[in-house]
């Protein structure tokens, strides 16, 4: 019987497979499934944080135009020539102002001597 005996522990042994894996490999595999779950959601916690400044800073670059100001500066002759005639486009606007300002003012003061000599100022010049 003692060999019936240990036969049959044998067999419930192997059915519940007791004899190839330990109690501390069984508590150590669902340690390492714990920690492996915590790791995932640490994980997917800072990839969700990644994305939201990822997003912030795209759409920080559409509003300021940054490729735009990339481009211009990547050529710099169309650069050089549009502020030449941006500038050039200030400087007639300026004269035309002060052309426009200046004939206000004679025509307030017309009848007086500033406004003659004013008048008179391209004789001066013959």
């Amino acid at each position: 019987m003692t060999n019936q005996a240990t036969l049959q522990k044998a067999i419930e042994n192997l059915s519940q497979k007791q004899h190839v894996v330990s109690d501390e490999a069984i508590r150590a595999k669902q340690q390492v499934g714990q920690d492996h779950h915590i790791q995932l959601s640490k994980t997917q916690a800072l990839m969700s944080e990644f994305n939201r400044s990822i997003r912030i800073l795209v759409d920080v670059f559409k509003e300021s135009n940054f490729d735009d100001l990339f481009l211009l500066v990547s050529q710099p002759t169309r650069l050089l020539l549009m502020n030449f005639f941006i500038g050039l486009l200030k400087g007639m606007g300026f004269a035309i102002g002060v052309l426009i300002v200046a004939g206000f003012v004679v025509m307030l003061f017309q009848d007086t001597i500033a406004a003659s000599f004013i008048l008179n100022l391209p004789q001066y010049f013959k």
